[in-house]
């Protein structure tokens, strides 16, 4: 999994769907000084079953790449008005700003994201929902096919029709809202006028005021330029370095160059920094088990999984670990409680087949393999592939054979 959190942090950053010309436009009727102050609307309490129900309809919208199905579940108008609470703006400006920025989701934003990924064989699944101060929750996990995973928490409200959407979303990799990551991005923009800039928190202004830097920095990563965007990123004032997003950025970069030392010390300041934040832990597994230190590994994934919605997945990520420590029987104990609590997870399935085979249990293999060719619908070609070496040359795997031709 070394490059889980970086592949799921990247895609976090092209999320909000920003496009510049909205925000030109935006920053046009700032200047004018017109309108009020921007409120979003309370959020309206949602029972368990309408969460439940609300999820059903996203994975459904997800899986079929239904894009305007995913749309009408996200109220983006609210989305942008908690991320521009306390600007002065005019009622049309900002229908015209939701309006591009939903453009910008479905083109590479969060609608993108979620309708495609029956295209790239990722998957989403329901893991809870709950209740705090701020309203009702669901969180779906995504698992990417190339690696890594995601917790989309969905801040739940019924809008104005009656109907069950999405006013915000926490992503667990970035450790923040969908407005939060949307209000940089858009006060980076504005050309505010000097009245606007004094009524803006310190912390606004200043990121403000590097904002193009920091979009600079994550260019020059997605374009591969890994070393550039650290040097950016290391160029910063202390004060706007310490910003998480920037902090895990910075994170992400350096580990990308391939430099250890720089990547550990730029994950030591994260960790200082943000010492309980699940966003933080993350990011530090990664750095662990390129290290090769597995304890530290499993360390962090306990520590995330007490602050995050239950997932059998982090489990899996356990066994990972155990496997790389060669301490198969504690290994095979973890994923057979996975698959327990996951029996479609199918990378379990073949976590369990990878231990049996460096146990040399070919009898267990085979009768694994024979119950994910039922389950799954799997065919097999195990002589292409080495780590199944030992296995083929057994005489079990003639029987293995036998019986997958019978197998229905």
């Amino acid at each position: 999994m070394s490059r889980a959190f970086h592949t799921v942090l990247l895609a976090i950053l092209c999320l909000t769907g920003c496009e510049k010309d909205v925000v030109g436009e935006v920053a046009r009727e700032v200047a004018s000084g017109t309108a009020g102050e921007v409120k979003p609307p309370d959020v309206q309490p949602v029972s368990e079953a309408e969460a439940k129900a609300f999820a059903e309809r996203l994975l459904t919208a997800a899986q079929g790449s239904d894009a305007q199905g995913i749309e009408r579940l996200i109220d983006f108008r609210v989305a942008v008005r908690r991320a521009l609470t306390g600007l002065k703006l005019h009622e049309m400006m900002l229908e015209q700003t939701t309006a591009g920025v939903m453009t910008g989701a479905r083109t590479a934003g969060l609608v993108h994201q979620l309708s495609t990924i029956a295209s790239r064989g990722d998957s989403l699944k329901l893991l809870q929902t709950r209740s705090d101060d701020d309203g009702r929750w669901a969180t779906v996990r995504l698992i990417l096919a190339s690696g890594g995973f995601e917790h989309y928490d969905f801040l739940l409200s019924k809008g104005d029709d009656g109907r069950v959407v999405a006013y915000d979303v926490h992503f667990m990799t970035s450790g923040e809202l969908l407005s939060q990551t949307m209000r940089r991005s858009l006060i980076a923009a504005l050309d505010l006028d000097k009245g606007l800039l004094e009524r803006l928190s310190e912390r606004d202004n200043e990121l403000r005021e590097h904002m193009k830097d920091i979009l600079e920095a994550q260019q020059k990563i997605a374009a591969g330029n890994a070393p550039a965007a650290a040097a950016i990123y290391e160029g910063l004032p202390d004060s706007v370095r310490r910003e998480k997003f920037v902090l895990l950025a910075w994170v992400q970069s350096v580990a990308l160059t391939g430099d250890e030392a720089r990547h550990a010390r730029a994950l030591k300041e994260l960790l200082r920094t943000f010492p309980s934040d699940p966003a933080a832990t993350v990011a530090s597994i990664d750095h662990y088990f390129l290290k090769r230190e597995f304890d530290k590994a499993i360390a962090a994934i306990d520590e995330v999984e007490k602050t995050t919605a239950p997932d059998p997945y982090f489990g899996l990520m356990r066994t990972n670990a155990l496997i790389e420590m060669k301490r198969y029987d504690d290994a095979r104990k973890q994923i057979e409680r996975v698959i327990a609590a996951e029996p479609d997870l199918l990378t379990a399935h073949f976590t369990l087949v990878a231990i049996l085979l460096a146990q040399k249990a070919h009898d267990e293999t085979a009768q694994q393999l024979l119950m994910m060719a039922k389950q799954f619908g799997l065919e097999y070609d195990l002589p292409a592939v080495p780590d199944y070496a030992d296995f083929v040359a057994s005489p079990r795997y003639a029987r293995f054979l036998q019986e997958l031709k019978g197998a229905p």
